[in-house]
């Protein structure tokens, strides 16, 4: 009886420094993360050399060359998925920016029932939701009750307690604050409380980049059982509108070592032989939040300007075009990938077919340009606020999006989209990502 079980399975990773070289376990990013499901494996076919010898037994197959390929499908998190993207982006260096407090009501002496003298999206730039942190003169004990709501206008409220102390702040992200929802029994004594809100996330724009990275350390653990793969690189990415969006990964990595764990020798960074998988006790999952099918929002750029459209599926494809060179160098290894063509991405969305977006076929036949942004949004009660925006500058219409009957309630015409680069650029902007996040990438 095996004693092996599925739902023991996760995958933890770490960078390289080079694509020969193993990381070890202090490397690896702080998280453990889930997945759908995942074929990562060492491939290898024998060279079968035919020749006549006078009868048709088959002769020995010779060893070959052997790498390790295959998908890994996630859900698309809302959170602490920045490397996945860092690595799916070739971009090791986001333009990040930080989210900054913002005043919502001034120093002053406060009575038994207060309001803000600033809602959270009337300050510049607009913080809601925020976390609202209050900020007293001097040190003050006892409690204030705030009441509010969330960015989905659900009535929320929470105690915030000081105990000899000058600053505390919500838990709780208030998009808005009741007029006089501020409520305590604590006395000024001629002491001022100050309050500002801030949405506490991370805004990271990850761009194109066109050098193929030396790739990633995976500890894949199936069943409990570790395997380490060495060189990861991905050379697919497709987004799948679902019941939630998947984040289908197709790597090529070097290596895999099975029934083996990540080193914790500096020097000696080879995986070692183990039953059981690195140490991950103090080590926390990746975010249960999950981008839901109705948190997205396609937006078309058809030359006067964005349109907002409705979509009914959606699929986001990226084809890095990497692949083995052919080298003869008495290893069975293979060299690190290379660039074996352009890149090749693809948009396809399906949306209604309707009197009021229906000047696809010129734009096909005339090879006019259009721009794109699939926006995803994740608004979780009285939480932040979770975005991953996809931006596609210039994009051709590739096929006609002439559509079939075949439902009785809906027609629906498929919109296939091409991301070029742009004429002036200096670098890969077909795409970007933006995700914005409670991950700071420190």
């Amino acid at each position: 009886m095996s004693n092996a079980m599925g739902f023991k399975s996760y995958v933890i990773l770490a960078p390289q420094t080079a694509w020969d070289t193993p990381a070890i376990d202090s490397e690896i990013y702080p998280f453990i993360y889930e997945f759908v499901s995942c074929g990562l494996k060492n491939n290898s076919d024998l060279i079968l050399a035919e020749r006549f010898k006078g009868q048709p037994s088959p002769t020995p197959g010779i060893e070959n060359f052997y790498d390790a390929s295959g998908d890994l499908v996630m859900h698309l998190h809302a959170d602490d998925m920045l490397w996945w993207w860092l690595l799916a982006m070739f971009n090791d260096t986001p333009d990040t920016d930080a989210s900054a407090p913002q005043e919502v009501r001034a120093a002053a002496t406060w009575d038994g029932t207060d309001s803000l003298t600033t809602q959270p999206s009337a300050t510049t730039i607009p913080c809601d939701p925020g976390i609202l942190e209050l900020t007293a003169s001097e040190a003050i004990s006892g409690t204030f009750t705030i009441a509010g709501t969330d960015q989905n206008g659900v009535a929320i409220s929470e105690i915030v307690t000081f105990s000899a102390q000058a600053v505390k702040a919500t838990t709780k992200y208030f998009q808005t604050v009741n007029t006089n929802g501020i409520t305590t029994a604590v006395t000024c004594g001629g002491k001022t409380l100050a309050i500002t809100c801030n949405r506490g996330t991370y805004t990271h724009i990850i761009a194109l980049g066109d050098d193929v990275p030396v790739g990633y350390t995976m500890e894949l653990v199936k069943g409990g059982i570790p395997s380490v793969y060495v060189g990861c690189i991905p050379n697919t990415i497709t987004i799948d509108l679902a019941d939630v969006l998947t984040f289908n990964v197709g790597l090529m990595a070097k290596m895999g070592y099975n029934a083996r764990k990540l080193s914790a020798d500096t020097d000696a960074r080879t995986p070692v032989v183990s039953n059981t998988g690195t140490d991950v006790a103090a080590v926390p999952r990746v975010s249960e939040l999950v981008f839901p099918s109705w948190g997205i929002v396609l937006q078309i750029d058809k030359g006067s300007g964005y349109a907002t459209i409705p979509v009914s599926s959606l699929s986001l494809s990226l084809d890095n075009a990497l692949k083995f060179p052919d080298r003869f160098r008495n290893l069975r290894t293979r060299p690190q990938p290379v660039r074996g063509g352009n890149r090749n991405y693809s948009l396809r969305v399906g949306i209604d077919y309707s009197t009021t977006e229906n000047d696809w076929d010129p734009k096909f036949m005339g090879n006019a340009e259009v721009g794109a942004k699939v926006i995803c949004y994740r608004t979780p009660y009285a939480d932040a606020e979770y975005k991953i925006e996809f931006n596609l500058p210039r994009c051709q219409i590739t096929s006609f999006p002439d559509p079939a009957v075949s439902d009785y309630s809906e027609i629906i015409q498929d919109i296939n989209l091409r991301p070029i680069r742009s004429l002036a650029a200096v670098a890969s902007d077909e795409l970007s990502v933006v995700l914005t996040c409670l991950q700071s990438g420190a």
